[in-house]
């Protein structure tokens, strides 16, 4: 965050308690803080996050960025469905919604099967995708979204090599039905 915003921005973390824990232990460490972070231990999976956010402060008349960053792949469908629909309710106009989500071909791939298995080691193996996410992100209240494929359209941020880069130029997601290509896909909305 840039030292001019850090009297201005507020930031919110949800997490789970355990996560929440370990991170503070890293910061700690490494001695970061802020006086305007607000930490907010709760399970997203459960409504109870959304009165923990605004007790700790969350104005809901003020625009925001949600990231929901590699979160919604862990939740079930009715799960990512019903966390976007709170994060609409609290979200300002002016507010934009971004993040990641897996499409639904990662779970039947068998490229993506020795990823899966170790997730599944990990006791965190992801539940859910989406080939479409900005039929959700409509059903959601949001508008105007946009989605493109990690490594893709100028979203390669330097953390992708070039053999992938060539593998997703020579295999666009489809815009339609179903896509048979294991996508980690990025998106944005607004409210």
């Amino acid at each position: 965050m840039k030292r001019e915003a850090q009297d201005t921005v507020q930031w919110f973390e949800l997490d789970l308690p355990e996560v929440m824990h370990y991170r503070n232990e890293v910061l700690r460490k490494t001695h970061t803080s802020g006086k305007r972070i607000h930490q907010v231990a709760s399970d997203l999976s459960s409504p109870e996050w959304v009165d923990k956010l605004t007790s700790a402060g969350l104005n809901t008349r003020e625009s925001a960025v949600w990231v929901v960053e590699g979160l919604l792949m862990y939740l079930p469908q009715a799960g990512v469905s019903d966390l976007l629909k709170r994060v609409r309710g609290l979200a300002a106009p002016g507010s934009t919604i971004c993040g990641d989500i897996l499409n639904e071909s990662h779970f039947s791939s068998p490229y993506t099967q020795p990823l899966l298995a170790v997730w599944k080691q990990w006791a965190a193996p992801p539940v859910s995708g989406y080939d479409h996410p900005e039929e959700l992100l409509s059903a959601s209240g949001f508008t105007a979204p946009c989605v493109k494929q990690l490594g893709a359209d100028g979203t390669d941020y330097g953390v992708v090599g070039a053999e992938f880069l060539a593998f997703v130029a020579g295999n666009p997601r489809p815009q339609q039905g179903p896509d048979p290509m294991p996508r980690n896909l990025l998106f944005h909305a607004v409210v």
